[in-house]
């Protein structure tokens, strides 16, 4: 960076200056001169208020309206303008106070803060504490200091002040990165929870999904299975339906041969045709009895007759062989009856036949009734027999009824199992046959149950999730960027205090250096800087013929030669742009003020001085001499000659 030269210096209401004045710096060494009470004093102040100094006591004021001019025509404002200029750019700072106390700052002409200025002045290595203006108190102000001030003043006056201020700024920005650090991960800390509960969600809807997609696949598989085996069924319950039809059939012709068979049985035809034939032997025996009856009897032996055609009717219709024989004997009662007995000579012509006609016919019955006993007999037999085929047929009635049932529930079987085979229609039948059914039906339950557990998805929870996913996306690339300017900070802060201990140790070697050559030069020792802790500065001293080893034995004279030999060493190792000296020579001897010029002049090859003096000596190192007296309406400035000079300061 170029050095900044001080161009021109414009005072308008400051103090003693009531108008407005300009004054210029083309060379490198430029002399105010004045009697005691012209305002010279008040040039430095402006120089030093301009710079934005705010220190009351270094502007010896009581308050910041006092540096507007109190005289006469009192204006409402003050102003002091510094223009600075180097060979790539030039700079102009302005600042500006209202009567009620406000204040502008301007950097070429564009309104700024304070600390603003305060950044370029130091970037120039230019401020307003220590080492730009140095006035008969503040010379051996490095002296007076404390270890911890000397290294604060130090650092400024080897243009680390700068550095210290990018320091403070990066430290206040490192600062402002953790405290926003800490924001988003509070921020993120606070999502989190939501974006967790979301992503279960989530999870349990992918699950859900995948669950799903599982259960329609083993549903098809299952259907696909259940088809087949519904088709195997359907297949078997044909078979057993066609073996139950068969099976009825077989045992419905059992069942009907049976109960013809036990028909006949029941009829009992031989019986019947005996009893039939035994029954008509009777009719015709009555027969013959009722007509022999008719023929010879009288009347009352029809009568007589009639009863026993009656008997003879009811024998007819017993059933049973004894009630016959009861009835034949009750109808020979009748007839042995004495009117039949005094007919009986008048009909033997026709006893003998009717005689022989009953007897074949009693005969016959006789026979018959031996048949019948017979048949009877069989009968018994046969009785049981047929019980035992009775049983048979009963058990093959049920069994017929049972496989008709079994037809009936076989054929609402088959049609279940027709209309699931509809219902199953499109079902691509698979390589499944070989499938444990149980196996699916029980994955596919489980499933289910799986599917059941889970539940419904709050799609809401999953919007809103996508949304704050975006929004820790976001703070996690934001709190990625803040880290990364967190290290880079950090980085930089290292970088600048490194910078700054290497700059500050550096420079203290080099003023040793040259305090040793000045203070030498000045007194006849040495003196030189010690460092301690990196945060104090302390003076060793070493005269030769005194044994003096701290800078508290040293007299008043003896300190400010010492005094001015550190600011020459300083001016020489820190290379300012320019310097304000306010009579710091005024205690000054001849001799010791012949060197003082000597070294003022050879330092203004590096430097810009504008230095404030009674001491002729000084005068005459100057390139430029500037007169300044009070007339009426303030102080007034103008250029002087050396011998003019002389003459101002008599």
């Amino acid at each position: 960076m170029a050095e900044l030269h001080l161009k021109e210096l414009e005072i308008f209401g400051f103090k003693s200056f009531g108008e407005k004045t300009l004054l210029v710096f083309p060379a490198q060494l430029t002399v105010v001169v004045g009697p005691n009470g012209s305002g010279k004093s008040n040039v430095v102040d402006a120089i030093r208020w301009g710079l934005g100094d705010q220190s009351y006591r270094n502007l010896r004021i009581a308050e910041s309206s006092d540096v507007i001019f109190a005289g006469e025509k009192k204006p409402n404002f003050a102003y002091v303008r510094i223009a600075f200029e180097s060979e790539n750019e030039s700079i102009e700072i302005q600042r500006r106070i209202e009567k009620n106390g406000d204040h502008e700052y301007f950097i070429n002409q564009q309104s700024v803060r304070l600390k603003d200025i305060q950044r370029v002045l130091a970037e120039h290595q230019i401020g307003t504490k220590g080492f730009t203006v140095i006035n008969q108190g503040s010379a051996d102000m490095f002296i007076k200091a404390t270890p911890q001030e000397r290294h604060v003043m130090l650092g400024e006056i080897l243009g680390t002040r700068a550095l210290e201020l990018k320091k403070i700024e990066t430290k206040r920005n490192l600062q402002i990165v953790r405290e926003r650090l800490k924001i988003a991960k509070i921020k993120l800390k606070g999502l989190q929870p939501q974006a967790e509960l979301a992503l279960r969600e989530q999870d349990k809807k992918e699950k859900k999904e995948q669950l799903q997609k599982a259960h329609r696949q083993l549903s098809e598989k299952v259907n696909a299975q259940k088809k087949y085996l519904l088709k195997t069924r359907l297949k078997d319950s044909e078979v057993s339906i066609a073996e139950h039809k068969k099976n009825f059939q077989q045992f419905t012709a059992q069942s009907e041969a049976l109960s013809e068979g036990l028909q006949k049985q029941q009829e009992g035809k031989e019986e019947a045709e005996l009893q039939k034939q035994e029954s008509e032997l009777w009719k015709q025996r009555s027969a013959i009895l009722e007509k022999k009856q008719e023929q010879k009897q009288p009347p009352k032996i029809l009568s007589l007759f009639e009863m026993v055609k009656q008997k003879l009717q009811q024998m007819l219709s017993y059933e049973k062989i004894e009630d016959m024989k009861k009835g034949v004997y009750e109808v020979i009662a009748f007839i042995d009856h004495p009117v039949y007995e005094g007919n009986q000579e008048n009909e033997n012509e026709n006893e003998n036949d009717t005689k022989q006609e009953l007897i074949d016919i009693d005969a016959k019955i006789t026979d018959t009734q031996k048949k019948l006993k017979e048949v009877q007999k069989n009968t018994q037999d046969q009785s049981r027999i047929f019980q035992g085929h009775l049983s048979q047929l009963k058990a093959m009635q049920e069994k017929v009824f049972q496989e008709k049932h079994s037809i009936e529930i076989a054929e609402k079987e088959q049609d279940d199992i027709k209309t699931q085979l509809a219902q199953l229609e499109g079902i691509q039948e698979e390589e499944v046959q070989y499938v444990d059914f149980s196996t699916l039906v029980s994955r596919q339950q489980h499933t289910h149950e799986e599917l059941m557990r889970i539940g419904d998805i709050d799609e809401e929870i999953i919007k809103k999730g996508d949304r704050i996913v975006k929004k820790i996306g976001l703070l996690q690339h934001h709190i990625a960027d803040l880290e990364a300017g967190y290290e880079k900070t950090k980085i930089m802060l290292d970088d600048y205090q490194n910078e700054i201990y290497t700059r500050f140790q550096s420079g203290v070697k080099g003023i040793n250096q040259a305090l040793i050559e000045y203070f030498h030069k000045f007194y006849g020792g040495t003196a030189k800087l010690v460092l301690e802790d990196e945060q104090q500065v302390h003076i060793s001293i070493d005269h030769p013929e005194k044994k003096v080893k701290i800078l508290e034995a040293l007299s008043g004279g003896e300190k400010a030669l010492f005094s001015i030999a550190l600011i020459f060493a300083l001016i020489k190792i820190a290379n300012p742009p320019f310097l304000v000296l306010d009579e710091i020579d005024a205690a000054l001897d001849e001799n010791n003020a012949h060197k003082f010029g000597e070294f003022l002049k050879e330092l203004s090859h590096q430097t810009q001085f504008v230095v404030i003096s009674h001491n002729r000596t000084t005068m005459e190192t100057g390139d430029i001499l500037y007169g300044v007296s009070m007339q009426k309406g303030g102080s007034k400035i103008f250029s002087l000659k050396l011998k003019d000079a002389v003459k101002a300061i008599a």
